[in-house]
């Protein structure tokens, strides 16, 4: 798969995640046990392309309780952490093709080379799933997802980091602090492999503009910058469905913006450089 195909489809699963209802709130970290899983995951399922997921743990002992969302919807889990493996099992999405064929690595793009480019998420189609997984010596995890559905069994590959805030440097941030966000700029947002053209307006603190995109059409942006700190949200309409995407960042000594974002898909981060003429 292509690269400039591989940013097409991220893009279109992450548009189709934001025309969808938001997901329930996430269940807070808890700070009292450094070692604990609870908070809000970056999960990636790995096949062909990645999947962005929101995962959001809550451990009571060995016990876990969770959220997987994707493209907006909340499917709980539960299960146990034990010896540096985690176990959660519940309902989620059926990953694979409309006509039933979900054999054995066909989940959300991995598979045979000749079928993946037409894998999808089948629309309300749920199965059983199973979330298997080693905690990493850098923090982080990573495992199967094992599917079962009446047409057959699938799985696909994960990995999944603890979403953590982006800090600037003070230094940066008052470095930054002349940077005039009147003008064009080309956006990303990183885990969607999802790129937007930012047309910002800045007039003192307040900031309005315009995000374009291929996949969600033009979304309107109003928000504040001061201080280097940047926080906007950006609306819209695409296919009927109201989108709403929260963003937040800062500026740098060297000009460029980046920082994270909520929407429909679960949390995310996102980087933009201004176009030079």
């Amino acid at each position: 798969m292509t690269r400039k195909l591989s940013r097409l489809i991220g893009g279109a699963v992450f548009a189709a995640g934001c025309l969808v209802a938001s997901p329930g709130a996430a269940v807070a970290q808890t700070a009292d046990k450094p070692a604990s899983l609870s908070g809000t995951w970056n999960m990636s399922l790995i096949g062909d392309h990645v999947i962005p997921v929101a995962l959001v743990l809550e451990q009571n002992g060995a016990a876990l309780r969770g959220t997987f969302i994707l493209m907006g919807k909340d499917f709980p889990l539960t299960g146990e952490v034990a010896g540096g493996k985690i176990t959660l099992t519940g309902k989620g999405p059926a990953f694979g093709r409309a006509g039933g064929d979900h054999n054995a690595g066909v989940a959300a793009g991995a598979g045979a080379k000749t079928q993946t480019q037409t894998a999808t998420i089948q629309p309300g189609a749920l199965a059983d799933m199973t979330i298997v997984g080693d905690l990493n010596a850098d923090g982080g995890m990573a495992g199967d997802i094992k599917i079962k559905m009446p047409e057959g069994t699938g799985s696909i590959k994960w990995s999944a980091e603890r979403l953590k805030e982006r800090k600037v440097p003070a230094s940066q941030a008052a470095a930054s602090e002349a940077v005039n966000l009147n003008g064009t700029w080309k956006m990303a947002i990183v885990e969607a492999q999802l790129q937007l053209d930012a047309e910002f307006h800045q007039d003192g603190a307040k900031v309005t503009g315009v995000l374009k995109s291929d996949h969600l059409g033009d979304l309107q942006v109003e928000g504040t910058y001061a201080s280097g700190v940047l926080s906007f949200v950006a609306t819209g309409s695409a296919g009927g469905q109201d989108v709403r995407i929260e963003f937040s960042g800062k500026s740098t000594a060297a000009g460029a913006l980046g920082g994270d974002l909520v929407s429909q898909m679960g949390p995310m981060t996102w980087t933009a450089e201004r176009i030079k003429k």
